[in-house]
Protein backbone atom coordinates (compact mmCIF):
# COMPACT_ATOMS: atom_id res chain seq x y z
CA UNK A 1 0.00 0.00 0.00
CA UNK A 2 1.28 3.44 -0.93
CA UNK A 3 -0.60 4.73 1.85
CA UNK A 4 -0.95 2.46 4.82
CA UNK A 5 -3.37 3.65 6.59
CA UNK A 6 -6.06 2.55 3.75
CA UNK A 7 -5.01 -0.89 4.76
CA UNK A 8 -5.97 -1.13 8.64
CA UNK A 9 -8.35 1.72 8.55
CA UNK A 10 -10.98 -1.01 7.13
CA UNK A 11 -10.22 -3.57 9.88
CA UNK A 12 -10.32 -0.64 12.55
CA UNK A 13 -12.46 -1.78 15.74
CA UNK A 14 -13.53 -0.63 18.89
CA UNK A 15 -11.20 -2.36 20.89
CA UNK A 16 -8.21 -0.86 18.38
CA UNK A 17 -10.04 2.38 19.49
CA UNK A 18 -10.19 2.28 23.26
CA UNK A 19 -6.50 1.14 23.05
CA UNK A 20 -5.82 4.36 21.02
CA UNK A 21 -7.49 6.57 23.25
CA UNK A 22 -5.79 5.73 26.02
CA UNK A 23 -2.37 6.04 24.32
CA UNK A 24 -3.35 9.32 22.85
CA UNK A 25 -4.09 11.11 26.23
CA UNK A 26 -1.61 9.61 27.63
CA UNK A 27 1.04 10.68 24.76
CA UNK A 28 -0.98 14.10 24.53
CA UNK A 29 -0.22 14.95 28.65
CA UNK A 30 3.14 13.30 28.29
CA UNK A 31 3.50 15.25 25.40
CA UNK A 32 2.60 19.16 26.25
CA UNK A 33 5.45 19.32 29.30
CA UNK A 34 7.78 17.20 27.67
CA UNK A 35 7.79 19.61 24.34
CA UNK A 36 8.07 22.69 25.98
CA UNK A 37 10.97 21.19 27.94
CA UNK A 38 12.54 20.15 24.14
CA UNK A 39 12.31 23.35 23.10
CA UNK A 40 13.89 25.11 25.66
CA UNK A 41 16.93 22.15 25.13
CA UNK A 42 17.43 23.19 21.72
CA UNK A 43 17.35 26.94 22.75
CA UNK A 44 14.17 27.69 20.72
CA UNK A 45 11.11 29.41 22.02
CA UNK A 46 8.57 26.83 23.29
CA UNK A 47 5.69 27.03 20.53
CA UNK A 48 8.28 25.68 18.65
CA UNK A 49 8.22 22.69 20.85
CA UNK A 50 4.39 22.03 21.06
CA UNK A 51 4.42 22.61 17.13
CA UNK A 52 6.87 19.89 16.47
CA UNK A 53 5.08 17.70 19.23
CA UNK A 54 2.23 16.77 17.03
CA UNK A 55 2.38 18.24 13.45
CA UNK A 56 4.45 14.87 13.24
CA UNK A 57 1.80 12.78 14.30
CA UNK A 58 -0.88 13.68 11.81
CA UNK A 59 2.01 13.38 8.85
CA UNK A 60 2.89 9.77 9.99
CA UNK A 61 -0.96 8.82 10.78
CA UNK A 62 -1.37 8.84 6.53
CA UNK A 63 1.87 8.05 5.82
CA UNK A 64 3.61 5.48 8.98
CA UNK A 65 3.94 1.71 8.60
CA UNK A 66 5.22 1.40 11.87
CA UNK A 67 4.49 1.92 15.61
CA UNK A 68 7.93 0.92 16.80
CA UNK A 69 9.44 4.87 15.85
CA UNK A 70 9.28 7.91 17.71
CA UNK A 71 8.05 10.66 15.89
CA UNK A 72 8.34 14.00 17.13
CA UNK A 73 11.10 15.78 19.29
CA UNK A 74 13.51 13.74 21.51
CA UNK A 75 15.85 14.43 23.89
CA UNK A 76 18.82 13.50 21.73
CA UNK A 77 17.73 15.56 18.50
CA UNK A 78 17.08 18.79 20.67
CA UNK A 79 20.35 18.42 22.15
CA UNK A 80 22.01 18.11 18.84
CA UNK A 81 20.13 20.64 17.50
CA UNK A 82 21.57 23.02 20.17
CA UNK A 83 24.62 21.87 19.50
CA UNK A 84 24.25 22.66 15.62
CA UNK A 85 23.96 26.51 17.17
CA UNK A 86 20.83 26.78 14.99
CA UNK A 87 19.38 28.42 17.96
CA UNK A 88 21.68 31.54 17.26
CA UNK A 89 20.33 32.28 14.10
CA UNK A 90 16.74 32.06 14.95
CA UNK A 91 13.78 29.57 14.93
CA UNK A 92 13.84 29.22 11.11
CA UNK A 93 17.76 27.99 11.03
CA UNK A 94 16.56 25.09 13.07
CA UNK A 95 13.44 24.07 10.61
CA UNK A 96 15.79 24.30 8.05
CA UNK A 97 18.26 22.20 9.44
CA UNK A 98 14.85 19.65 9.97
CA UNK A 99 14.22 20.13 6.68
CA UNK A 100 17.49 19.00 5.53
CA UNK A 101 17.79 16.08 7.55
CA UNK A 102 14.43 14.92 5.97
CA UNK A 103 16.12 15.39 2.93
CA UNK A 104 18.67 13.59 3.29
CA UNK A 105 17.00 10.73 5.00
CA UNK A 106 14.20 10.25 1.64
CA UNK A 107 17.24 10.55 -0.67
CA UNK A 108 18.63 7.55 1.22
CA UNK A 109 14.92 5.71 1.21
CA UNK A 110 14.83 6.18 -2.93
CA UNK A 111 18.32 5.22 -3.62
CA UNK A 112 17.71 1.93 -1.70
CA UNK A 113 20.71 3.02 0.54
CA UNK A 114 18.67 0.59 3.57
CA UNK A 115 21.62 -2.25 3.27
CA UNK A 116 24.55 0.02 4.34
CA UNK A 117 22.49 -0.57 8.09
CA UNK A 118 24.57 -3.92 7.65
CA UNK A 119 27.59 -2.11 7.84
CA UNK A 120 27.49 -1.18 11.24
CA UNK A 121 28.37 -3.47 13.42
CA UNK A 122 26.64 -4.55 16.53
CA UNK A 123 29.11 -3.18 19.10
CA UNK A 124 29.03 -0.21 17.61
CA UNK A 125 25.18 0.18 17.72
CA UNK A 126 25.12 -0.70 21.23
CA UNK A 127 27.80 1.88 22.19
CA UNK A 128 26.02 4.78 20.50
CA UNK A 129 22.99 3.73 22.26
CA UNK A 130 24.65 3.12 25.82
CA UNK A 131 26.29 6.41 24.90
CA UNK A 132 22.67 8.28 24.16
CA UNK A 133 21.28 6.80 27.07
CA UNK A 134 24.09 7.80 29.53
CA UNK A 135 24.14 11.18 28.08
CA UNK A 136 19.91 11.44 28.94
CA UNK A 137 20.45 10.57 32.31
CA UNK A 138 22.57 13.30 33.22
CA UNK A 139 20.88 15.63 31.28
CA UNK A 140 18.00 16.04 34.05
CA UNK A 141 20.24 15.27 37.02
CA UNK A 142 20.54 18.83 37.62
CA UNK A 143 16.88 19.26 38.29
CA UNK A 144 16.25 16.28 39.79
CA UNK A 145 18.31 17.43 42.82
CA UNK A 146 17.49 21.05 42.50
CA UNK A 147 21.11 22.00 42.09
CA UNK A 148 22.44 25.18 40.10
CA UNK A 149 25.36 25.17 38.29
CA UNK A 150 26.57 26.69 34.56
CA UNK A 151 28.50 23.49 33.03
CA UNK A 152 28.32 21.68 29.70
CA UNK A 153 29.25 18.17 28.99
CA UNK A 154 28.71 14.66 30.48
CA UNK A 155 31.81 14.73 32.24
CA UNK A 156 31.52 18.27 33.54
CA UNK A 157 27.98 17.70 34.89
CA UNK A 158 28.77 14.95 36.79
CA UNK A 159 32.02 16.31 38.48
CA UNK A 160 29.53 19.55 39.49
CA UNK A 161 26.92 17.07 40.55
CA UNK A 162 29.35 15.81 43.43
CA UNK A 163 31.21 19.04 44.16
CA UNK A 164 27.23 20.08 45.03
CA UNK A 165 25.85 17.10 46.42
CA UNK A 166 25.43 19.72 49.50
CA UNK A 167 23.12 21.80 48.08
CA UNK A 168 20.57 19.63 47.22
CA UNK A 169 17.17 19.81 47.60
CA UNK A 170 15.32 17.54 49.62
CA UNK A 171 11.80 18.02 48.42
CA UNK A 172 13.25 18.39 44.57
CA UNK A 173 15.16 14.68 45.35
CA UNK A 174 11.85 13.26 46.93
CA UNK A 175 9.54 14.22 44.57
CA UNK A 176 11.44 13.60 41.34
CA UNK A 177 13.23 9.87 43.16
CA UNK A 178 9.28 9.19 43.80
CA UNK A 179 7.99 9.63 40.46
CA UNK A 180 10.67 7.09 38.87
CA UNK A 181 9.87 4.67 41.70
CA UNK A 182 6.40 5.26 40.96
CA UNK A 183 6.73 4.76 36.92
CA UNK A 184 8.62 1.91 37.76
CA UNK A 185 5.96 -0.27 39.79
CA UNK A 186 3.01 1.01 37.63
CA UNK A 187 5.11 -0.27 34.32
CA UNK A 188 5.22 -4.33 36.19
CA UNK A 189 1.88 -3.42 37.20
CA UNK A 190 0.78 -5.12 33.64
CA UNK A 191 2.34 -8.31 34.32
CA UNK A 192 0.02 -8.65 37.48
CA UNK A 193 -2.47 -11.26 36.08
CA UNK A 194 -5.56 -13.35 38.05
CA UNK A 195 -6.68 -16.31 37.03
CA UNK A 196 -5.37 -18.94 34.23
CA UNK A 197 -5.88 -17.34 30.45
CA UNK A 198 -8.81 -19.48 29.56
CA UNK A 199 -10.59 -20.08 33.30
CA UNK A 200 -11.17 -15.82 34.03
CA UNK A 201 -14.29 -14.99 35.33
CA UNK A 202 -15.39 -11.31 34.40
CA UNK A 203 -14.24 -9.90 37.74
CA UNK A 204 -10.52 -11.18 36.60
CA UNK A 205 -11.27 -9.79 33.09
CA UNK A 206 -11.79 -6.51 34.70
CA UNK A 207 -9.51 -6.48 37.29
CA UNK A 208 -7.15 -7.35 34.30
CA UNK A 209 -8.03 -4.81 32.69
CA UNK A 210 -7.88 -1.99 35.20
CA UNK A 211 -4.07 -3.19 36.08
CA UNK A 212 -3.16 -2.91 32.18
CA UNK A 213 -5.10 0.76 31.76
CA UNK A 214 -3.24 1.66 35.00
CA UNK A 215 0.14 0.84 33.33
CA UNK A 216 0.04 2.24 30.43
CA UNK A 217 -1.19 5.61 31.28
CA UNK A 218 1.57 5.79 34.35
CA UNK A 219 2.91 8.83 32.53
CA UNK A 220 -0.34 10.88 32.66
CA UNK A 221 -0.86 9.96 36.15
CA UNK A 222 2.58 10.75 37.51
CA UNK A 223 1.88 14.22 35.57
CA UNK A 224 -1.67 14.79 36.64
CA UNK A 225 -0.04 14.17 40.40
CA UNK A 226 2.22 16.43 40.23
CA UNK A 227 -0.14 19.17 40.12
CA UNK A 228 -1.95 19.09 43.71
CA UNK A 229 1.87 18.35 45.04
CA UNK A 230 2.53 21.76 43.47
CA UNK A 231 -0.49 23.33 44.75
CA UNK A 232 0.71 22.42 48.25
CA UNK A 233 3.41 23.38 47.85
CA UNK A 234 2.85 27.12 47.10
CA UNK A 235 0.78 26.59 50.80
CA UNK A 236 3.89 25.31 52.51
CA UNK A 237 6.39 27.79 51.20
CA UNK A 238 8.02 24.77 49.94
CA UNK A 239 10.53 26.13 47.44
CA UNK A 240 10.84 23.78 44.59
CA UNK A 241 12.48 24.68 41.27
CA UNK A 242 11.15 25.44 38.29
CA UNK A 243 11.86 25.60 34.70
CA UNK A 244 10.69 29.26 33.36
CA UNK A 245 9.68 29.29 30.25
CA UNK A 246 8.07 32.24 30.47
CA UNK A 247 4.87 33.11 28.59
CA UNK A 248 3.96 30.82 25.44
CA UNK A 249 3.36 33.70 22.40
CA UNK A 250 0.26 32.74 20.92
CA UNK A 251 1.08 33.54 17.26
CA UNK A 252 -1.51 32.08 15.09
CA UNK A 253 0.78 32.95 11.95
CA UNK A 254 3.94 30.66 13.46
CA UNK A 255 1.50 27.45 13.66
CA UNK A 256 -0.23 28.34 9.92
CA UNK A 257 3.14 28.74 8.10
CA UNK A 258 4.31 25.49 9.89
CA UNK A 259 0.82 23.87 9.04
CA UNK A 260 1.41 25.61 4.93
CA UNK A 261 4.62 23.93 4.67
CA UNK A 262 4.02 20.72 6.30
CA UNK A 263 0.67 20.39 3.84
CA UNK A 264 3.41 22.00 0.70
CA UNK A 265 6.01 18.74 1.98
CA UNK A 266 3.61 16.23 2.19
CA UNK A 267 2.37 16.89 -1.39
CA UNK A 268 5.57 16.77 -2.75
CA UNK A 269 6.87 13.78 -0.84
CA UNK A 270 3.47 11.79 -1.99
CA UNK A 271 4.09 12.92 -5.63
CA UNK A 272 7.78 11.45 -5.19
CA UNK A 273 7.00 7.84 -3.39
CA UNK A 274 3.85 7.78 -5.82
CA UNK A 275 6.07 8.06 -8.86
CA UNK A 276 8.92 5.89 -7.44
CA UNK A 277 6.83 3.11 -5.56
CA UNK A 278 4.58 2.53 -8.58
CA UNK A 279 2.55 -0.81 -8.54
CA UNK A 280 4.41 -3.20 -10.95
CA UNK A 281 2.31 -6.55 -12.44
CA UNK A 282 4.69 -9.42 -10.85
CA UNK A 283 4.72 -12.96 -11.42
CA UNK A 284 5.43 -15.12 -9.16
CA UNK A 285 6.56 -19.31 -10.46
CA UNK A 286 6.62 -22.30 -8.16
CA UNK A 287 4.63 -25.29 -10.66
CA UNK A 288 7.04 -27.36 -8.83
CA UNK A 289 7.04 -26.98 -4.34
CA UNK A 290 5.83 -28.57 -1.45
CA UNK A 291 3.57 -27.54 1.11
CA UNK A 292 6.66 -26.55 3.20
CA UNK A 293 8.04 -24.39 0.12
CA UNK A 294 4.66 -22.68 -0.29
CA UNK A 295 4.89 -21.56 3.58
CA UNK A 296 7.69 -19.73 2.66
CA UNK A 297 7.23 -18.25 -0.26
CA UNK A 298 3.19 -17.14 1.07
CA UNK A 299 5.15 -14.04 3.16
CA UNK A 300 6.53 -12.58 -0.12
CA UNK A 301 3.59 -12.98 -2.48
CA UNK A 302 0.76 -11.73 0.24
CA UNK A 303 3.53 -8.80 0.90
CA UNK A 304 3.72 -7.90 -2.42
CA UNK A 305 0.25 -8.08 -3.21
CA UNK A 306 -1.15 -6.93 -0.28
CA UNK A 307 1.42 -4.42 1.11
CA UNK A 308 3.43 -2.85 -1.58
CA UNK A 309 0.26 -2.54 -3.73
CA UNK A 310 1.64 -4.61 -6.89
CA UNK A 311 -0.72 -7.06 -8.75
CA UNK A 312 0.58 -10.79 -8.47
CA UNK A 313 -0.14 -13.85 -10.31
CA UNK A 314 1.11 -16.51 -8.52
CA UNK A 315 0.98 -20.23 -10.19
CA UNK A 316 1.10 -22.45 -7.64
CA UNK A 317 1.68 -26.40 -7.78
CA UNK A 318 -0.69 -27.53 -4.80
CA UNK A 319 -4.31 -28.14 -4.48
CA UNK A 320 -5.27 -26.08 -1.91
CA UNK A 321 -6.05 -22.55 -2.71
CA UNK A 322 -7.68 -21.40 0.42
CA UNK A 323 -4.27 -20.76 2.08
CA UNK A 324 -4.03 -17.76 -0.23
CA UNK A 325 -6.53 -15.06 1.27
CA UNK A 326 -5.60 -11.71 0.38
CA UNK A 327 -7.10 -8.55 1.11
CA UNK A 328 -7.02 -6.73 -2.14
CA UNK A 329 -7.70 -7.59 -5.25
CA UNK A 330 -4.01 -7.33 -6.60
CA UNK A 331 -3.38 -11.48 -6.32
CA UNK A 332 -4.82 -14.12 -8.78
CA UNK A 333 -3.38 -17.65 -7.64
CA UNK A 334 -2.85 -20.38 -10.54
CA UNK A 335 -3.37 -23.87 -10.06
CA UNK A 336 -2.92 -27.05 -12.32
CA UNK A 337 -4.23 -30.61 -10.66
CA UNK A 338 -1.73 -32.85 -12.56
CA UNK A 339 0.80 -30.72 -10.90
CA UNK A 340 -0.59 -31.05 -7.88
CA UNK A 341 -0.25 -34.89 -7.89
CA UNK A 342 3.20 -34.84 -9.60
CA UNK A 343 3.89 -32.42 -6.12
CA UNK A 344 2.38 -35.20 -4.15
CA UNK A 345 3.69 -38.44 -5.48
CA UNK A 346 7.33 -37.20 -6.22
CA UNK A 347 8.96 -35.86 -2.67
CA UNK A 348 11.58 -32.87 -3.37
CA UNK A 349 12.99 -33.48 0.29
CA UNK A 350 15.71 -35.70 1.30
CA UNK A 351 16.62 -36.87 4.59
CA UNK A 352 19.90 -38.95 4.20
CA UNK A 353 22.73 -36.27 4.53
CA UNK A 354 25.55 -38.96 4.51
CA UNK A 355 24.45 -40.11 0.63
CA UNK A 356 24.50 -36.43 -0.55
CA UNK A 357 26.77 -36.83 -3.59
CA UNK A 358 24.83 -40.26 -4.52
CA UNK A 359 21.57 -38.18 -4.31
CA UNK A 360 22.59 -35.82 -6.31
CA UNK A 361 22.39 -38.55 -9.55
CA UNK A 362 18.76 -38.66 -9.01
CA UNK A 363 18.33 -35.31 -9.81
CA UNK A 364 18.55 -34.81 -13.39
CA UNK A 365 16.03 -37.76 -13.04
CA UNK A 366 13.91 -36.32 -10.69
CA UNK A 367 14.26 -32.90 -13.28
CA UNK A 368 13.06 -34.97 -16.36
CA UNK A 369 9.37 -35.67 -14.67
CA UNK A 370 8.87 -32.53 -13.13
CA UNK A 371 9.85 -30.51 -16.49
CA UNK A 372 8.02 -32.92 -18.44
CA UNK A 373 5.25 -32.68 -16.44
CA UNK A 374 5.35 -28.37 -16.32
CA UNK A 375 5.65 -28.34 -20.10
CA UNK A 376 2.77 -30.27 -20.55
CA UNK A 377 0.16 -28.34 -17.89
CA UNK A 378 -1.95 -25.52 -19.60
CA UNK A 379 -1.07 -22.51 -16.94
CA UNK A 380 2.61 -23.26 -19.06
CA UNK A 381 1.14 -22.73 -22.30
CA UNK A 382 -1.05 -19.80 -21.43
CA UNK A 383 1.34 -17.81 -19.92
CA UNK A 384 4.52 -18.94 -22.65
CA UNK A 385 2.09 -17.62 -25.54
CA UNK A 386 0.60 -14.61 -23.40
CA UNK A 387 -2.86 -16.04 -23.97
CA UNK A 388 -4.28 -13.92 -20.79
CA UNK A 389 -2.75 -10.92 -22.31
CA UNK A 390 -1.12 -9.55 -19.49
CA UNK A 391 2.12 -7.51 -19.60
CA UNK A 392 4.18 -8.62 -16.45
CA UNK A 393 7.25 -6.53 -15.12
CA UNK A 394 9.44 -8.58 -13.11
CA UNK A 395 9.26 -13.00 -12.84
CA UNK A 396 10.00 -14.48 -9.02
CA UNK A 397 10.91 -17.99 -9.19
CA UNK A 398 11.10 -20.34 -6.50
CA UNK A 399 14.47 -22.17 -7.34
CA UNK A 400 13.14 -25.80 -6.22
CA UNK A 401 13.58 -27.90 -9.81
CA UNK A 402 11.75 -25.22 -11.39
CA UNK A 403 14.61 -24.28 -13.72
CA UNK A 404 11.63 -25.37 -16.52
CA UNK A 405 10.29 -22.01 -16.04
CA UNK A 406 13.16 -19.99 -16.66
CA UNK A 407 11.66 -20.49 -20.58
CA UNK A 408 9.00 -17.77 -19.55
CA UNK A 409 11.85 -15.31 -18.77
CA UNK A 410 12.92 -15.65 -22.68
CA UNK A 411 9.40 -15.75 -24.44
CA UNK A 412 8.67 -12.50 -21.57
CA UNK A 413 11.73 -10.92 -22.54
CA UNK A 414 11.64 -10.07 -18.63
CA UNK A 415 14.42 -10.01 -15.50
CA UNK A 416 13.88 -12.88 -12.90
CA UNK A 417 14.33 -13.45 -9.33
CA UNK A 418 15.61 -16.63 -7.67
CA UNK A 419 13.92 -16.85 -4.54
CA UNK A 420 14.24 -19.57 -1.90
CA UNK A 421 16.36 -21.60 -4.32
CA UNK A 422 17.17 -25.25 -3.51
CA UNK A 423 19.67 -25.03 -6.03
CA UNK A 424 21.02 -21.41 -5.16
CA UNK A 425 24.25 -23.35 -4.04
CA UNK A 426 24.36 -24.10 -7.45
CA UNK A 427 24.19 -20.27 -9.25
CA UNK A 428 26.81 -18.22 -7.20
CA UNK A 429 30.25 -19.11 -7.71
CA UNK A 430 32.43 -21.56 -5.28
CA UNK A 431 33.64 -18.59 -2.23
CA UNK A 432 29.61 -18.10 -1.65
CA UNK A 433 29.53 -21.32 -0.02
CA UNK A 434 32.74 -20.94 1.61
CA UNK A 435 31.40 -17.65 2.72
CA UNK A 436 27.60 -18.59 4.73
CA UNK A 437 27.94 -22.40 4.16
CA UNK A 438 25.19 -24.58 2.94
CA UNK A 439 22.14 -22.13 2.90
CA UNK A 440 19.70 -25.00 3.71
CA UNK A 441 18.81 -27.38 7.03
CA UNK A 442 20.46 -30.68 6.00
CA UNK A 443 17.16 -32.24 5.81
CA UNK A 444 15.87 -29.69 3.60
CA UNK A 445 18.58 -31.04 0.72
CA UNK A 446 20.96 -33.31 0.95
CA UNK A 447 24.00 -30.47 0.10
CA UNK A 448 27.41 -31.96 0.77
CA UNK A 449 28.44 -28.64 1.97
CA UNK A 450 29.32 -28.19 5.81
CA UNK A 451 27.36 -25.01 7.58
CA UNK A 452 29.19 -22.23 7.83
CA UNK A 453 30.23 -21.19 11.80
CA UNK A 454 33.16 -19.29 13.41
CA UNK A 455 35.34 -22.37 13.96
CA UNK A 456 35.80 -23.88 10.79
CA UNK A 457 39.60 -25.27 10.32
CA UNK A 458 40.89 -24.66 6.54
CA UNK A 459 40.53 -28.10 5.84
CA UNK A 460 36.74 -27.37 6.30
CA UNK A 461 36.91 -24.53 4.52
CA UNK A 462 38.49 -25.38 1.69
CA UNK A 463 36.03 -28.71 1.29
CA UNK A 464 33.63 -26.18 0.75
CA UNK A 465 35.14 -24.50 -1.57
CA UNK A 466 35.99 -27.67 -3.40
CA UNK A 467 32.66 -28.91 -3.21
CA UNK A 468 31.00 -25.67 -4.27
CA UNK A 469 33.05 -25.82 -7.67
CA UNK A 470 31.59 -29.41 -8.54
CA UNK A 471 27.72 -28.50 -7.23
CA UNK A 472 27.99 -25.11 -9.98
CA UNK A 473 29.48 -27.29 -12.86
CA UNK A 474 27.44 -30.37 -12.06
CA UNK A 475 24.41 -28.07 -12.25
CA UNK A 476 25.67 -26.44 -15.72
CA UNK A 477 26.82 -29.85 -17.53
CA UNK A 478 24.24 -31.91 -15.88
CA UNK A 479 21.09 -30.38 -14.22
CA UNK A 480 20.68 -27.83 -17.38
CA UNK A 481 21.01 -29.87 -19.65
CA UNK A 482 18.88 -32.42 -18.78
CA UNK A 483 15.87 -29.37 -19.05
CA UNK A 484 16.67 -28.46 -22.62
CA UNK A 485 16.34 -32.13 -23.75
CA UNK A 486 12.95 -32.33 -21.99
CA UNK A 487 12.40 -29.11 -23.33
CA UNK A 488 13.34 -29.69 -27.27
CA UNK A 489 10.99 -33.45 -27.42
CA UNK A 490 8.29 -31.92 -25.14
CA UNK A 491 7.20 -28.74 -26.66
CA UNK A 492 8.43 -30.08 -30.22
CA UNK A 493 10.94 -26.30 -30.78
CA UNK A 494 13.65 -26.47 -32.51
CA UNK A 495 16.76 -24.09 -31.72
CA UNK A 496 15.97 -23.56 -28.21
CA UNK A 497 18.00 -21.07 -26.50
CA UNK A 498 19.36 -22.85 -23.93
CA UNK A 499 17.83 -22.58 -20.03
CA UNK A 500 21.82 -22.11 -18.73
CA UNK A 501 21.88 -19.18 -21.36
CA UNK A 502 18.65 -17.69 -20.39
CA UNK A 503 19.75 -17.92 -16.56
CA UNK A 504 22.90 -16.09 -17.71
CA UNK A 505 21.20 -13.26 -19.61
CA UNK A 506 18.28 -12.31 -17.09
CA UNK A 507 18.56 -13.45 -13.65
CA UNK A 508 19.04 -10.10 -11.71
CA UNK A 509 18.77 -11.23 -8.42
CA UNK A 510 20.15 -14.63 -6.42
CA UNK A 511 18.16 -14.57 -2.56
CA UNK A 512 20.88 -17.35 -1.15
CA UNK A 513 18.77 -17.34 2.17
CA UNK A 514 17.56 -14.86 4.36
CA UNK A 515 20.24 -13.09 4.99
CA UNK A 516 22.13 -13.24 1.91
CA UNK A 517 21.77 -11.87 -1.52
CA UNK A 518 23.60 -11.30 -4.80
CA UNK A 519 22.72 -8.75 -7.57
CA UNK A 520 23.47 -9.96 -11.20
CA UNK A 521 23.84 -7.27 -14.32
CA UNK A 522 19.86 -7.69 -15.17
CA UNK A 523 18.10 -4.76 -13.14
CA UNK A 524 14.38 -5.59 -11.61
CA UNK A 525 12.26 -2.53 -11.50
CA UNK A 526 12.89 0.08 -8.90
CA UNK A 527 11.06 -0.56 -6.03
CA UNK A 528 10.78 -4.05 -6.24
CA UNK A 529 12.84 -5.46 -3.41
CA UNK A 530 12.20 -8.60 -1.57
CA UNK A 531 14.04 -8.01 1.65
CA UNK A 532 10.62 -8.53 3.41
CA UNK A 533 12.22 -10.81 6.78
Amino acid sequence: MRFPILKWLPKYSLQDFVADLVAGITVGVTAIPQGLAYATVAGLPPQYGLCAAYMGCFVYALLGSTHAITIGPAALMALVTYDSGAWQMGPEAAILLAFLTGCIILLFGLLNFGFLIDFIAAPVVAGFTSAAAFTMATTPIESLLGLKYEVEGFLNTWIAVFQHIEETKKWEAVLGNSSIAILLLLRILDKVKLGKERERNRWQNWFNTGCWLISVSRNAIVIIAVFPLGFLRSRHQCSLSRMNIGRIARNQQILLRIMAYSFLLLVITCLIVIQSVSAYNILVLSPITTPSHTNIVKPLVMALADERGHSVTYWNGLKSPSTFNSTTNNLRVLHSPKLAEINSDHQIGFNDRSSAFRLFFDIPKSMNIYCTAVYQDPVFHQLMNNTMRERYDLIVIEGVFNECSLLLAKALDLPFIYFNSRFNCFLPPPWLLDAIGSPLASDYFPHPGLSYTDEMNIWQRTFNLLTGVFVVYYHRWYVMSTVDRVAANVLGMENLTSVLEIENRYLSMLMANTHFSINYEYPTPPAVRLYYY
